[in-house]
């Protein structure tokens, strides 16, 4: 593990990771960091990458490169759209979002991976800058969905919403979760 938290790192150094193929988790938590090294898509190694707590306002594309990335923790950001390749990590079991000013996901996340996402219990700060944009996620998610998940997932939308508003409280949330088995 490579661990850099609470040091005002600024910038990552170009090449630091690419050929790093035994370094499996890089935590650079509460730093400066605004962007990512145009190599970051060679990170290949990498399974648990935090940059919580950054200045980064966007996620490299290249992202869908980080195939064996299964912990991806963002939280305290700038960020406020995920690029698509996100959605093509198929290991990746935590994205952690808390804190963000989201206006939209990639559709490519799939209704199930963008619950545990944007409405797991743990990240209650999560949320959507207006009703028009958590409707944008929805529609932009149920494209994909088969018919009979469509009103689920809705329901899972609108819950969020209310919630994130402070129009539903933490353990009307909780039940909710229970009765749904996440």
């Amino acid at each position: 593990a490579f661990s850099m938290e609470h040091n005002k790192v600024k910038i990552v150094p170009l090449g630091v990771f690419c050929d790093a193929t035994k370094l499996s988790k890089v935590h650079l938590k509460d730093n400066l960091i605004s962007s990512l090294p145009h190599d970051f898509g060679l990170w290949v190694h990498i399974i648990e990458l935090d940059l919580a707590s950054n200045q980064l306002t966007k996620l490299p594309d290249d992202v869908k490169n980080l195939t064996r990335l299964e912990i991806l923790i963002l939280s305290n950001n700038m960020i406020k759209v995920l690029p698509k390749g996100v959605g093509s990590l198929s290991r990746l079991a935590h994205l952690d979002m808390e804190g963000n000013r989201l206006e939209s996901l990639p559709a490519e996340l799939g209704w199930y991976q963008l619950y545990q996402t944007v409405f797991r219990l743990y990240c209650p700060c999560v949320y959507f800058t207006s009703i028009c944009a958590c409707l944008s996620v929805c529609l932009s998610v149920c494209v994909s969905l088969r018919p009979h998940m469509l009103l689920i997932f809705l329901v899972v939308c609108c819950v969020a919403y209310l919630h994130f508003s402070g129009l539903l409280s933490s353990g009307a949330l909780v039940v909710l979760s229970r009765l749904s088995g996440t």
